[in-house]
């Protein structure tokens, strides 16, 4: 398994846009660009290059962003789809001066990725736990969520034998339950 630090440098760094009070932009790194589709139109004053388009959805979060503060609300967070159906959020910020009283001059959205899930390295799993080739197939099946009878059917052995290979799973895992076996994994 992977360790916390191990976890977080597989992360990728997030999107960060700045949009200034009116919705123009003034800054977006090109994590941006990985997670969420950016258009670039027309040209940029000066520049030569094409000027990126805000996305709909960051426009919209940034509109909820300006409504709650003049309501005294605490700012709107939304979960977003690309057009491939990948799941990112998006989170915005007022920032503006250090009082608690100043003025908000910019807008901030952090834009990440959502992972649906961590993946399981089944073989480093196996090896670590000295698990038979039987006893990891039974292993993934618990993973689902399966039952005794279900692995039985699943595999077309007795259900007596797949309650052997989760005990002896359980065994090796040093654990008393299924979800003791599927906590270890997640750590």
């Amino acid at each position: 398994m992977n360790s916390l630090a191990e976890i977080v440098n597989m992360r990728r760094l997030p999107g960060v846009i700045i949009l200034d009070q009116s919705g123009t932009l003034l800054f977006m790194n090109d994590a941006v660009s990985g997670i969420v589709p950016v258009v670039h139109q027309g040209e940029s004053a000066g520049s030569g290059q094409a000027a990126p388009t805000i996305p709909e959805d960051v426009r919209t979060i940034c509109l909820q962003v300006n409504l709650a503060r003049e309501g005294g609300r605490p700012a709107s967070n939304g979960i977003f789809y690309s057009a491939e159906g990948v799941p990112y959020s998006l989170r915005a910020f007022p920032v503006g001066g250090v009082a608690e009283q100043a003025a908000t001059q910019h807008i901030m959205v952090l834009v990440e990725p959502i992972a649906e899930r961590r993946q399981i390295d089944f073989a480093a799993v196996q090896k670590k736990y000295g698990l038979s080739k039987r006893e990891l197939e039974v292993l993934k099946l618990v993973c689902q969520g399966m039952g005794n009878r279900e692995i039985a059917e699943r595999l077309f052995i007795s259900e007596h034998t797949a309650k052997d290979h989760v005990k002896k799973i359980m065994q090796a895992f040093d654990v008393r339950s299924r979800s003791g076996v599927v906590s270890a994994l997640s750590q």
